[in-house]
């Protein structure tokens, strides 16, 4: 099942060249298991901080985070890498998939990070990659994938642990509108399918269909939820 999210009074700020910079201005946000949300924004409106603190990617200046009722921002750093290690899957607008790997071992190498039972890695590996429609793919490098390919082995690697969140950051700014449509399809679909909560953040008006809540945000803030 998937995890409610409650984040509270959220502030974030940063110092640069000894300015003081606010790039998240009290945020407060609900978001209900199993659903599907976009934050939606321009470059530079907070999406992306936003999503790194809901994620344990990053602490906040102020407020709190709460993953299923239990406050994620007052865990140590290794309560957090534990965290996501075991709740979280995480794909981002450039795939990070490891080059001299094959789809295949690229989920692999994340299930044994995650500390996947070794003899249950390889069909779950495969699983991933048929549910994601790259069962005939499995043992071609990301340089013999295309890009929508490669996004969907970075997805397949997301949820191979069974987490119960997946934070989606920007997965498809590199992507045409063709390709940029499947994956949000395919995100859809997980969430719906496999019970989990997905979080994605676009600056694309044309993918909000998918979302059962829009959070839109401006300056570091949210200005409209539908």
């Amino acid at each position: 099942m998937g995890a409610r999210i409650e984040g509270k009074n959220i502030v974030r700020e940063f110092k640069v060249a000894g300015e003081r910079i606010v790039a998240l201005n009290g945020i407060n946000i609900e978001i209900q298991e199993g659903s599907f949300v976009i934050l939606k924004g321009r470059s530079g409106s907070g999406k992306t901080t936003l999503i790194n603190i809901l994620g344990g990617l990053d602490e906040p200046t102020k407020g709190e985070v709460f993953i299923d009722e239990k406050e994620i921002t007052a865990l140590s750093e290794t309560g957090r890498d534990d965290f996501r290690r075991k709740s979280v899957g995480f794909v981002f607008q450039s795939v990070a998939l490891i080059s001299a790997m094959t789809a295949f071992e690229n989920v692999d190498f994340a299930l044994r990070i995650a500390g996947y039972p070794q003899k249950e890695r390889e069909n779950r590996a495969k699983e991933c990659l048929e549910a994601v429609g790259l069962s005939e793919r499995i043992y071609h490098k990301p340089s013999e994938l295309s890009g929508g390919e490669q996004q969907r082995v970075a997805v397949a690697r997301a949820i191979a642990h069974k987490p119960k969140i997946i934070f989606a950051d920007e997965p498809t700014a590199e992507l045409d509108a063709e390709k940029s449509f499947q994956i949000v399809e395919l995100l859809k679909r997980v969430s719906k399918e496999l019970k989990i909560t997905v979080v994605m953040t676009t600056h694309d008006p044309n993918l909000l269909f998918a979302a059962d809540n829009v959070y839109t945000l401006e300056d570091g803030e949210i200005i409209d939820v539908r």
